[in-house]
């Protein structure tokens, strides 16, 4: 994800604390502990070569690595369906290889629904990406629509409708980036409108647009995508501050945590998601999914 991104070397000196607890969470969450919450970690996709050698074979073959992945992790943010529309067989075959673990995939919407359609005439490809994602059964996560850089507030008409019928078929997200939501009014607007509907909001923790990291929830799932920096220290720093919100969020009721993390090239992140897992595992006393980590190979150098 290239969005909201900035040099590495105006990391330090960029201010990424997150931003207050909104007060409208409070009637979201109930403030009764959930009985049995769920957290997943996760990355957008199964295939890096970054991680052969560290948490893959070197000598993995194409069709092993989402085996091995689903061994390591235990959600996918799936990207690649935002690209097209897979065959359903295609798609039983990736859920076939996490039976018997509770591991889910978080498909993006199609762009030919998120940023080429008007909303009101999507309802054949709408149906086409729906079947396409049945054969998933119990291990669908949350879908997420993400909709243009461009859309605006104005365009709510048309998109709550369509939000708001796909809620009642399965658990979905949506993510805005045009700078017209997250005017204080606008965020608290926005918020009842999704909480009222059962449709959940994507807060993206991007250090370029600490717009966007705005905090509401509007169901009791959070899904947060975090770009990373490769193990940057701030990338460990903001860490910290998202497991002592989290663990407030548990406390107070939230039920499921999808948390997703995009680095360059993806590199770096099982380790930051080893690093969340120990320490969310300390603050909450849940245990908590960590990827495993090879052996290092012994070198010339030691």
């Amino acid at each position: 994800m290239k969005f909201g991104r900035i040099d590495t070397s105006l990391l330090a000196n960029t201010d990424m604390s997150l931003p207050p607890e909104p007060s409208s969470n409070a009637a979201v969450l109930g403030a009764v502990k959930a009985a049995s919450p769920h957290i997943y970690l996760g990355c957008t996709q199964w295939k890096c070569d970054a991680w052969l050698g560290k948490i893959y074979p070197e000598n993995i073959r194409d069709n092993e690595i989402l085996e091995a992945y689903i061994r390591q992790f235990n959600c996918i943010e799936m990207n690649a369906m935002h690209y097209r529309i897979f065959p359903p067989a295609t798609v039983a075959k990736w859920a076939a290889k996490a039976v018997d673990r509770d591991f889910k995939f978080c498909p993006k919407f199609p762009q030919s629904i998120s940023h080429y359609s008007n909303f009101s005439n999507a309802g054949l490809q709408t149906e086409q990406f729906l079947e396409s994602l049945a054969p998933l059964g119990a291990h669908l996560g949350p879908s997420f629509l993400q909709v243009s850089d461009g859309f605006t507030t104005s365009n709510a008409v048309v998109l709550l409708p369509y939000l708001q019928a796909l809620a009642e078929r399965i658990p979905v997200f949506l993510e805005v980036r045009h700078e017209q939501w997250f005017s204080v009014s606008q965020m608290q607007q926005t918020a009842s409108l999704l909480a009222e509907r059962g449709i959940g909001w994507v807060i993206t923790d991007a250090p370029g647009r600490r717009d966007v990291c705005h905090m509401h929830l509007t169901t009791k799932t959070a899904f947060i995508r975090f770009l990373g920096n490769n193990l940057h220290p701030t990338d460990f720093t903001r860490i910290d501050a998202w497991i002592q919100r989290i663990k407030y969020w548990l406390d107070n009721g939230l039920e499921s945590l999808y948390f997703f993390m995009h680095h360059p090239d993806e590199d770096g992140a099982p380790e930051l998601i080893d690093y969340m897992a120990q320490r969310l595992q300390l603050q909450t006393g849940m245990l908590v999914k960590r990827p495993v980590f090879l052996p290092r190979q012994a070198t010339l150098f030691g």
